[in-house]
């Protein structure tokens, strides 16, 4: 065979590819897809999960199927879009910080924005469920501690005003004014710390040390199909036709040497 005809079946080949890969584009259902970042809630100033292990979750095929089930899309066997929810969800921890970047992929746009938002949904859901009982705790043991302060302070009127009543008939003998003060300025330190304790509960029950699991900004949707690549389609089509093209040529070559070869 002559260098012309190798590159003849080459380039015919490469020819053929383009269109396959032109086709392919025709064919193949457009995908769109929509991302978010989600941060984790606090209570206590504590995280309610931890980021990484929320990321874990959400790359899960346990998660993907609770949230398949949630938008009534049929089994993985029927529905190219529960296939598609299971293959594209992905999200990952953002530099070790509070914040997970969750994205997923749909045949439109509003396919990919609800399956986010109802990814966004259940985790959000969970996380609520998850730090409800521990948010009511801390406002029972808020409310008990105040009951003891509102005791405490009544207990300490009755006793200035036991010692107070006390005062005149007491005398030179009765007690010393050093000791009535001693043990009124311990009553007031009590009281002191047992309000302090109050506002700590109260700094942990504030929207600062807590706040619920949420999207840090809107779903994001992307205005073009992010699949299939017009670029990606062709440069992939005509890299592999062109190797079945040499491919062709170099067996075409062998085959003519062995006939060549018999006598």
């Amino acid at each position: 065979m002559t260098v012309a005809q190798r590159a003849a079946i080459v380039l015919a080949a490469m020819a053929l590819g383009a269109l396959c890969g032109i086709a392919f584009l025709f064919l193949a259902a457009p995908e769109w897809e929509s991302s978010v970042t989600l941060r984790v809630g606090k209570v206590a100033n504590k995280l309610i999960d931890n980021p990484r292990t929320v990321a874990e979750q959400l790359s899960g095929d346990a998660f993907k199927e609770e949230v398949r089930k949630s938008l009534k899309f049929g089994p993985l066997e029927e529905d190219r879009r529960s296939r598609l929810l299971r293959s594209s969800l992905r999200a990952r921890n953002v530099g070790g910080t509070d914040v997970v970047r969750i994205r997923l992929r749909g045949y439109s746009p509003a396919d990919a924005q609800a399956a986010l938002q109802a990814v966004l949904d259940r985790v959000v859901a969970q996380h609520a469920a998850a730090s409800t009982p521990l948010l009511s705790s801390l406002q029972d043991a808020n409310a008990q501690i105040t009951k003891l302060i509102e005791s405490a302070e009544g207990l300490q009127e009755k006793a200035l005003a036991a010692a107070q009543a006390r005062r005149p008939a007491a005398g030179a003998s009765g007690p010393q004014s050093g000791d009535v003060l001693t043990t009124g300025l311990m009553a007031s330190i009590d009281l002191w710390l047992r309000q302090l304790v109050v506002m700590r509960l109260h700094e942990l029950l504030s929207p600062i040390g807590n706040n619920p699991s949420a999207a840090v900004e809107p779903i994001y949707v992307s205005a073009e199909p992010v699949h299939p690549s017009a670029l990606t389609a062709l440069l992939t089509a005509l890299a592999i036709s062109g190797l079945l093209g040499v491919l062709v040529v170099a067996l075409r070559e062998r085959f003519l040497q062995r006939h060549t070869m018999r006598p």
